[in-house]
Parts: structure tokens; sequence; C-alpha cells
């Protein structure tokens, strides 16, 4: 293309002519060009008279990079991005930082790791590059066990840094007078032990004073995690003192017959049923340790189980036995529960175990409640399936087709049994079972005081 010249000038020793051109219309940037073989051609800044000499030249655009942001203040544990551009847009990028005080992405995502301060470089190549300062400043952790301990704490942020108190089991009731602290002397490692992709930087987690402290992801969605404390640096199967369940959720409450519950399953990705399977964790009753809402169940044990096995085996599903537990143990869910109390149960602050699974404000239902739902009608249960005791491989069945719960009672005649409620057919109807073997695995939906 052709661009107007504004000054010609010619080196009368060897010939070379040079020229001037206006480059305001393109922002500055460099050309060359050739009007004959022993052309010169240099940009300057804009004159205002412009000859009637024109030159053609061919535009030779050096490869740059724009930042929009020269300084970032960014609090540890967690991100920000940088918006940056770059001419032509598929030059290839590289970034320079220091990896003991933040972490980036080639999207220009920051992740503040340690407090301090650093310079971030993105440069292009064959190009030019661009610094950004960044200030990183500690901050405390949200304290997530403020409001009370539980055996599930909700988390709402990605590259956020939380804690919690990792002294007590559970929410610290006892029902048969067990010991429902830990000892920070006993403790010896601690393990993230399963997550769904993304949840907690398993580098993250640690263990220090009874506090259990972590991270959550930088791109982490809804999903579910299990942390664990073990008595052996190895964190070595058999030896686990006590697990908690992390849930990202943007869950709330709902009303259901004037009784208020969460939005969804314990666990679950939303309140709607989804083809995806993430509908909720699993219980096998009287046990406050998840299992995953999708695939198969990789650690399974034959036979009865004391409970303390199953803490220190959270990932074991026991298997081939309708009843799970060695002896009778009525009161797990709710401290001094009566059989015949199906009626009338209603768990409080101070009957909810430590093995209740559900977070700090919610308990697993009173059977009482659900009675009251089915009598008036209408509901917000999903059909999740279950996993069933006899079939193994453990694998979730019926999603889409049923959707079994537990409540917070044992059958009046078994202590093998335990006060279920169903979603049948394909209405929305509720049915009450309440003698459903306890070593089946279905959903809990918590229920609020």
């Amino acid at each position: 293309f052709e661009i107007p010249v504004t000054e010609v000038f010619r080196n009368e020793k060897n010939g070379i002519i040079s020229v001037v051109i206006d480059c305001s219309v393109f922002d500055n940037a460099f050309f060359t060009g050739k009007k004959s073989a022993s052309t010169a051609l240099y940009a300057k800044n804009p004159i205002s008279e412009i000859s009637s000499e024109f030159v053609k030249v061919v535009p030779a655009f050096k490869p740059s990079v724009v930042v929009f942001t020269k300084e970032l203040e960014i609090n540890v544990g967690t991100a920000k991005k940088i918006e940056f551009t770059t001419y032509p847009e598929d030059t290839y990028v590289s970034i320079c930082y220091d990896p003991n005080i933040v972490s980036v992405d080639m999207d220009g995502t920051v992740i503040a790791l340690a407090e301090g301060e650093t310079d971030i470089t993105i440069g292009v190549e064959g190009g030019d590059c661009a610094d950004i300062h960044v200030t990183t400043r500690a901050v405390a952790p949200v304290d997530l066990s403020a409001d009370g301990t539980a055996n599930c704490y909700m988390v709402r942020s990605g590259s956020r840094e939380y804690s919690f108190n990792a002294s007590v089991k559970g929410n610290g009731v006892a029902p048969y007078g067990e010991n429902a602290s830990i000892d920070t002397r006993e403790v010896k490692g601690v393990r993230l032990i399963w997550q769904d992709a993304g949840i907690i930087d398993a580098a993250s987690v640690r263990y220090a004073s009874g506090k259990v402290t972590f991270r959550t992801g930088a791109k982490a969605r809804e999903g579910n995690a299990v942390i664990a404390l073990y008595s052996d640096r190895g964190c070595t199967d058999g030896k686990c003192l006590w697990s908690w369940h992390i849930w990202m959720t943007d869950a709330s409450d709902c009303e259901m017959a004037g009784v208020r519950f969460l939005d969804r399953n314990l666990g679950a990705a939303s309140p709607a049923l989804r083809e995806d399977g993430r509908n909720g964790l699993f219980y096998q009753w009287g046990r406050k340790d998840p299992f995953p809402q999708t695939g198969e169940v990789t650690e399974s044990a034959p036979g009865k189980a004391s409970v303390e096995y199953t803490v220190s085996h959270p990932q074991t599903f026991i298997v081939r036995s309708g009843r799970w537990m060695d002896c009778d143990f009525s009161e797990l869910w709710c401290d001094g529960a009566r059989r015949e109390d199906e009626r009338t149960l209603r768990v409080t602050p101070s009957t909810k175990t430590m093995y209740d699974p559900c977070p700090v404000g919610y308990h697993v239902p009173n059977p009482v409640d659900i009675y009251a739902i089915r009598a008036r009608g209408g509901h917000s249960f999903v059909k999740a399936g279950a996993r069933w005791y006899d079939l193994v491989p453990v694998v979730p069945d019926k999603v889409g087709e049923l959707g079994y719960y537990w409540t917070a009672l044992t059958d009046k005649d078994s202590g093998s049994r335990s006060v279920d409620f169903y979603i049948w057919n394909v209405g929305t109807g509720i049915a009450m079972k309440s003698h459903y073997y306890n070593g089946s695995a279905f959903p809990v939906r918590p229920q609020k005081f």
C-alpha cells in the first residue's frame, strides 16, 4: 500500500534516498520498504505538512506485549488475573516469576503463595517485555469451625486459605462415652485422602497446634474432598485418627412443610437431579465418612466391623452384611435415641453426635418431620439412587429411578435396620420404608436445627 512522504533526502555521496513518513496512523510502528534498490525508510514523529510524494512500503511489525496493570496487590492464598495482550495474537509468550512468592499460569492467573514483593515479567519472542510489580500480603485463614465443629465444612471460594479445629471429633458429643478429643501428641501426619478434581491444593494441606489448614484450588468448582489425621508419618491405612469432609458448594436453605433443609443432598453439585451422577455422597447408616457420588468403591471389607474400625478406615465400605456394625449402635446419629421414637424423635444440637456427617447447624433428618412432609405433600428430594451392601463391586444403583434417604433413627424392631424413606415410582410421593439394612449406603439431606 502507499503512504504519504513528508520529507525526501538524497545522499549525494552514495546515492541513497531517505524518506520520512507520517506514521501516526500506524501507532508509531516501524516500517521497511523500498522505492528503489537504494532507498532507506525511517519513521519519526508526524509533522503537519504532507508532501505529494508517495512511497510503497511493507509493514514489518515488531512483536509486542501490552499489560494493563503495572502494580498488583494480592492476599496470600488468593488469585488475581493479569490482563495483557500481544501482537500478533499468536505470538509465543514467556512469563518469569519467583516461585517462592507467586505462581503464574500462562493465562495470567497469579496465585500468591507467600508474603513479599516481586516482579512478574511477560515477554514475547523476538519482541519486548513488560514488568508487573506484585505485592503479596499474608491474611489469616478463614476459620471454618468458628461457629462450632463438625465432620463436614462447607467452603465457598477457590484460591482461599481455610482452617478448622482438628482437636475435636465431629461436634464433640460422644453417644457411648467415647473420647471425643484428639490428642495433638498422637498426630504424626495429615493427608488429603481423596477429592474431586482441583478442590484442594494437596501441597497446601498441613497440621499444626490442633488445626488443619488448606487452600482451595484456583479453579475449584462444586465438589468434595476428605482430609484425615494419622498416628504415623506415612499416613498408613488403618492408622487414621479422624477425618473430615470438605464440601465446596453454593448450597442454601429451602423449606418443605415448614421444615428447613439444605437445598440439595450432602455433597451434591446442585439441587436438581444431574445426569453426571453428582447428586450427593453416600453414607452407610451411622457412619460419618462419605463414599463418592460416582464410580466404584475400590476398598471394601466383608462381614461386620466396629465403629473404631470404620473411623480408622474411612474409605472402606463394609460389604456382604446387612448390618455393618458388630453390636447395637442405635444412637450413632442421635444421642439417647430410642427405637420406639420414630414418630417423636427430634435431634437437637446437644443430641447430634460426633458421628453425624452434616455441617455445623444441620443434622441427619428426624423421621417425624419426613412424616409431616409426606402428609402435606410436595418436596424437593431427588432420585439419587443407592450403593447396596450386597452388590459387589459397590457402584451406584437406581440413579434416576429411586431416591433412598436415611433418617437419624434405627428401626424399632431391629438394630440391623434403620429408618429410611424413598421417592417411589415416577411421582412425588414419599414412602417410609423404616426397615432397610444399614449396611447399604444412601444419601443424606441435611436438616437445619
